[in-house]
């Protein structure tokens, strides 16, 4: 992360701001945040551990969010902030090139893919097994009703043989 980027400060009537209006003033906060950087040529702050590869609490500071959750919580800047990153980049604490970020960026997300696939491929398995075992209990059930027809022919069969009285075995 470099730390020199400057922070937005809120003025008292922007933090009493509340509902629609504070949301447009957030949107507008980050747009003027992503315009600094592209203009001073700087990256997304890294943090490998968050989904998006950035670190959202020091880009909530950078834009004068009062928290990280604004920005997870605000849909405009949900909509917006996977395309800023690819156009951005992701910094390694200094600027890199912007080959440099744009293969950071693929590699990150080739590892969430990964991730996906393992825990995809896990499901799979499971449900492979769950597939296995009724099989299994189909197989008992029906060798199960295939006894009890045959014990009824044979009850059957001795009930005709004795008069039709009864169903001795």
């Amino acid at each position: 992360m470099n730390k020199s980027f400057p922070k937005c400060t809120l003025t008292a009537e922007q933090k009493a701001l509340k509902g629609p209006a504070k949301s447009k003033l957030y949107r507008q906060l980050y747009d003027d945040c992503i315009e600094k950087m592209k203009l001073k040529g700087f990256s997304f702050p890294r943090d490998k551990n968050n989904a998006l590869g950035i670190n959202v609490s020091e880009l909530a500071r950078w834009c004068g969010f009062k928290s990280r959750q604004t920005i997870n919580d605000n849909s405009y800047i949900q909509a917006r902030i996977k395309q800023d990153i690819i156009e951005l980049g992701i910094s390694n604490s200094t600027l890199n090139s912007s080959s440099n970020e744009n293969q950071t960026i693929e590699t990150d997300s080739s590892t969430i893919d990964t991730h996906k696939i393992n825990k995809l491929q896990e499901k799979i398995s499971s449900q492979e097994l769950i597939i296995q075992d009724l099989e299994a209990q189909l197989l008992a059930c029906k060798a199960h009703r295939n006894n009890i027809e045959g014990t009824h022919l044979r009850q059957v069969e001795n009930m005709l043989l004795c008069g039709g009285r009864s169903f001795a075995n």
